[in-house]
């Protein structure tokens, strides 16, 4: 099932709408949704539609030509005959993994020119929308542009494509409770790829154990092999990753448990937060300076960190096939846990969309979190007018309490802030103490479920 990708999909429709030919870069990580993305978009519109392979330049032009129905006569006869069998009006051609066309020699540039030659010659019987999926991120972004040189000059956009949002994934699995769809995220991400595997008609242990614990899991060994596709040096990044996956977000932390030397960490890290795997994470600063924890690193992909939290460090019991000892025993208790800076991304997601909604009083722009000595905000918003938001996520078993409430005032102080609002986010739900305290609050503090969410 297709879902979400509305603005990706206008901006295709933008491009396809324009009287002129045109070539448009669409990329982001494996099984992020590109190819899905593009054949829902050229659905019912004239197109053709070719994966390369990872091969030299005669076998590209071996596949290319069989997969349009031709096996003899150069590529560019082959392509242009596709074309005029298509007919009049305006036609899609997309090349699927095309960098892999592109490292291995000139046939690329070579079709991209005739094609685009051949339209301008009205040969074509139309202007031609030319789309390139790439799953390389790191050279569509740092290698592209240098190695093809004048075709790069051509491209009319680039749409790197991001995570599914937490309302795209509940579409996604319309079976599901909220609760084990935000588990889904805070474990998958906002992969479709890896979503579409979750079974509805299975518990969440059953779900995680079969996709990722189990003898012959089918996400097993997934992690390592988004980060072999682009990375070099995996057991550099293996140690620093499971550093960080086991709590060391400081840089001193991972330091001490690697041994290696604080440049070479920084480089390995800006690698991994150009993939958008890490980040490194900036409290909001106003006052309470000496209360803050500066310059914290975090796993952002959701995924990558559960795989180095509880299957990386686990192999040799999970190969024993002793999988549910391994949930049961390590990964439900620490769960939690793990998850909450997650939770805290679907939360801050509710409170955009309620912000671009007009549904908060104020629209609010900047989402940050607070870092302090003795806790975290997990969301401070800012906003038009000097509006504020401070919102703790309770991600636990058992209701948000009271004490949740003075732990937020408490770190709010820390941090120097005095929010118009506070929020309170829970997994499970509210005691009757601080439902009390919310309907006497004036409005100034907000208690949203995951039944709202």
């Amino acid at each position: 099932m297709f879902v979400g990708r509305k603005d990706e999909i206008n901006r295709l429709e933008e491009i396809y709408r324009a009287d002129t030919s045109s070539i448009v870069v669409l990329y982001g990580r494996e099984k992020i949704g590109k190819t899905a993305l593009a054949l829902h978009f050229a659905a019912g519109k004239k197109f053709m539609y070719y994966e390369a392979v990872d091969g030299l330049e005669d076998l590209q032009a071996e596949m290319l030509c069989k997969a349009f129905d031709s096996e003899k006569g150069s590529v560019s006869e082959v392509v242009r005959e596709k074309l005029e069998s298509l007919g009049e009006g305006k036609k899609i051609v997309v090349f699927d993994e095309f960098h892999l066309m592109a490292q291995h020699g000139s046939l690329l540039s070579q079709v991209l020119v005739d094609l685009l030659q051949t339209a301008k010659e009205g040969l074509a019987g139309g202007p031609v929308m030319i789309v390139l999926i790439s799953s390389s991120v790191r050279w569509v972004e740092n290698d592209m542009v240098e190695s093809r040189g004048a075709v790069a000059r051509l491209i009319s956009g680039f749409i790197k494509l991001g995570e599914l949002s937490f309302q795209s994934i509940v579409r996604m699995l319309p079976k599901t409770p909220v609760s084990d769809c935000v588990l889904v995220k805070a474990v998958l991400g906002g992969v479709p790829g890896l979503i579409g595997q979750w079974r509805e008609t299975l518990s969440s242990r059953d779900n995680i154990i079969r996709l990722l614990l189990s003898d012959g899991a089918i996400l097993a060994h997934e992690a390592e092999h988004l980060l072999k596709t682009e990375l070099r040096e995996l057991p550099c990044y293996n140690r620093i990753l499971y550093a960080m996956a086991t709590g060391r977000t400081k840089m001193n932390d991972i330091y001490n448990m690697t041994g290696f030397s604080r440049a070479k960490i920084s480089v390995y890290i800006k690698n991994l937060i150009h993939m958008g795997i890490a980040e490194k994470v900036f409290s909001y600063d106003d006052s309470g300076h000496e209360n803050l924890k500066k310059g914290l690193y975090r796993i952002k992909d959701p995924f990558i960190a559960f795989y180095y939290a509880f299957v990386f460090p686990n192999r040799s019991l999970l190969a024993l096939q002793k999988a549910g000892k391994v949930y049961d025993e390590i990964v439900a208790p620490k769960l939690d846990g793990l998850l909450r800076p997650y939770f805290a991304d679907v939360c801050r997601e509710f409170l955009q969309l309620m912000s671009d909604y007009g549904k908060l009083g104020a629209r609010f722009t900047d989402y940050r979190s607070w870092h302090g000595k003795q806790g975290t905000i997990d969301i401070i918003a800012t906003g038009e007018g000097g509006a504020s938001i401070a919102a703790l996520c309770v991600y636990r078993a058992g209701d948000a309490v009271e004490e949740d409430f003075e732990e937020l005032k408490e770190l709010s102080k820390q941090a120097g802030i005095n929010p118009g609002q506070f929020y309170l986010f829970a997994k499970t739900g509210f005691d009757a103490g601080l439902k009390k305290i919310a309907e006497s609050s004036g409005n100034s503090l907000k208690l949203v479920s995951l039944g709202d969410l």
